[in-house]
């Protein structure tokens, strides 16, 4: 889905790419519950920015190939550096659409952010380390290098999990073995929600939305060959965390960042980065209470940085 503002702005040409995390699809970035507060989409079109969300593979309307030796890592991160490409190229639309009475017939973006949300984030590092180059900033958003799970390190086993046609037989029947899906709405909320910022709806609404995960990205954590540090990359860049983020801190995100560390792998990155904790958030940012006010820290974020 790409949205580009109908009237041309001083931003429109910036292309926001976002990648959603484990457990979800588009839909995570462009929430029909009340958009105005909690569709990141809609925030950043209104400051003028053009956006592209896609289903990962393996969820929403993506194929669903077989979910141990074709839905890895490696995949996921070429299938993200190909839609980076041929949105550099101006391929991206290949035919005239029509929005909001304007006939989009051609698109070439001059600059790309990416945005991410948990593993989209993480994703967006790999991207940032072996193609760098063909990014000008970032948004990480659930993805934090810290020190509070070297002890107590938290799996995706951690969490309750069925298989999808158990679940629900009619949404998940194109998922065959190796895909699995977080199994009630109760773990929903453990996972990605903090009790001072939960609206029900939200809940209910993630319940709907969610999106099955596969053994194959879970098996290739470490078979991705990329530098050390991501060297090429000279953009900005901002780690967006939930201050209660239960799955990246272990429920806590106050001063456990890896500060070294995280320079060490952006020591070139253009101001270098920032850090952000959202008050009161756990890992699902967008779709905690305070959605809207975090949009505005990243965008602003952006904005400061010239993009």
């Amino acid at each position: 889905q790409l949205c580009v503002p109908s009237q041309k702005t001083c931003k429109s040409s910036i292309l926001q790419i976002a990648t959603a995390g484990q457990g979800f699809d588009k839909r995570y970035f462009d929430v029909e519950i009340n958009p105005s507060e909690y569709s990141y989409v809609d925030a950043a079109v209104a400051k003028g920015y053009s956006i592209l969300t896609y289903d990962r593979l393996g969820t929403g309307a993506s194929d669903k190939p077989d979910a141990y030796d074709v839905v890895q890592i490696p995949t996921d991160v070429e299938i993200l550096a190909g839609l980076t490409k041929i949105a550099r190229s101006g391929e991206i639309i290949s035919s005239a659409t029509v929005l909001n009475g304007s006939l989009v017939s051609d698109f070439i973006p001059t600059k790309i952010v990416h945005v991410g949300h948990a593993y989209g984030s993480y994703m967006g590092t790999f991207m940032l380390a072996k193609y760098g180059d063909l990014v000008d900033g970032a948004l990480l958003t659930g993805l934090l290098l810290n020190n509070e799970l070297k002890d107590k390190p938290i799996t995706v086993l951690t969490y309750n999990h069925a298989f999808p046609r158990e679940v629900n037989p009619i949404l998940f029947a194109d998922y065959g073995s190796g895909y699995f899906v977080l199994d009630s709405e109760e773990t929903l909320q453990k996972l990605f929600f903090q009790k001072a910022t939960l609206d029900p709806a939200l809940l209910a609404y993630a319940e709907s939305i969610k999106q099955p995960e596969t053994v194959g990205q879970y098996a290739t954590e470490d078979a991705l060959e990329i530098p050390s540090t991501a060297a090429n990359y000279t953009g900005p860049i901002l780690f967006f965390t939930g201050e209660y983020d239960n799955y990246v801190c272990n429920g806590d995100c106050n001063g456990v960042q890896y500060q070294d560390q995280t320079e060490y792998i952006y020591g070139n990155a253009t101001d270098q980065f920032s850090f952000y904790l959202q008050p009161n958030t756990g890992h699902a940012t967008g779709l905690s209470m305070n959605a809207s006010a975090g949009y505005e820290v990243m965008l602003q974020f952006l904005d400061s940085r010239g993009l």
